[in-house]
């Protein structure tokens, strides 16, 4: 079970990778400057962040965590899209100037994206933790 520090430095390491990679990606999508490209990616990911606390607080107070299956999984994770595609596409359209078409691809993008992502940043973040652990145990014990 991750502790509230390691939680906090855990999602802010994945936002901050995230909009750097964002960034350039919607600018070249979408043609938007380096400006509204680092507006749009900062508060897509402030949003994200919200959604995902939100979503997850009402969905295990729905079903507890322990107790889904593949299909309320898939289901979680879908509602969670949808709630996060229902503001960036707009927000896309509105700071950028693209058209619905352009976030409309962006959002299917970065859905493909954060799924790979998300796997492989979680993969190394608790390799990480754990060489740090095994670090601090081997140093206690000296």
């Amino acid at each position: 079970m991750r502790s509230l520090r390691e939680r906090v430095i855990h999602t802010v390491l994945f936002e901050v990778i995230a909009i750097a990679v964002a960034m350039p990606v919607i600018g070249l999508v979408t043609g938007a400057s380096a400006v509204d490209s680092g507006t749009l990616s900062v508060l897509i990911s402030v949003g994200a962040v919200v959604a995902n606390a939100g979503w997850t607080f009402v969905f295990d107070r729905w079903v507890p965590t322990r107790q889904r299956g593949l299909r309320l999984r898939l289901l979680n994770a879908a509602g969670l899209e949808l709630l996060i595609a229902a503001y960036t596409i707009p927000l896309t359209v509105l700071i950028t100037g693209a058209t619905l078409k352009a976030a409309l691809a962006l959002d299917a993008g970065a859905i493909v994206f954060f799924l790979v992502y998300s796997l492989l940043y979680n993969a190394a973040f608790d390799a990480a933790m754990l060489r740090l652990q095994a670090h601090q145990t081997q140093a206690l014990s000296r």
